[in-house]
């Protein structure tokens, strides 16, 4: 959420994000970051040991989702909420494959489509 400024308690005071791309591209980063920093701190080659002589795919999916308000455009709005805040949920389905070999590498590529409607259906709840 976008800082409007501290109250006098130091409190933040929070404004609401003025699109929804906005909203998307804050929180994309957000998680790219998040998985960047799991990414150095267990490391390709430790990961792997973990899923070594496993039967489970190779691979871990990270689901996050939030609440944000988001202002209304006036084309969807109805009647005198233009440019109101509606709170508004978005969610990411982040897959990363650690595959170890051919055969792990088909059946993560066999799950993207179930995945890719996971994350579909996510979005519209």
């Amino acid at each position: 959420m976008p800082v409007l400024r501290r109250d006098d308690e130091g409190d933040l005071q929070l404004g609401v994000h003025r699109d929804h791309a906005a909203l998307v591209h804050d929180l994309r980063k957000f998680n790219q970051d998040r998985v960047r920093a799991m990414a150095e701190y267990a490391t390709a080659p430790e990961m792997r040991k973990l899923f070594e002589n496993k039967k489970a795919l190779p691979a871990l999916m990270i689901i996050s989702q939030t609440t944000a308000g988001v202002r209304l455009p006036a084309a969807v709005a109805p009647p005198g909420l233009a440019g109101a805040p509606v709170p508004t949920r978005v969610g990411f389905v982040h897959l990363i494959h650690l595959t170890q070999s051919e055969a792990d590498d088909a059946r993560v590529k066999a799950a993207k489509p179930t995945l890719r409607a996971l994350n579909d259906a996510l979005a519209d709840l």
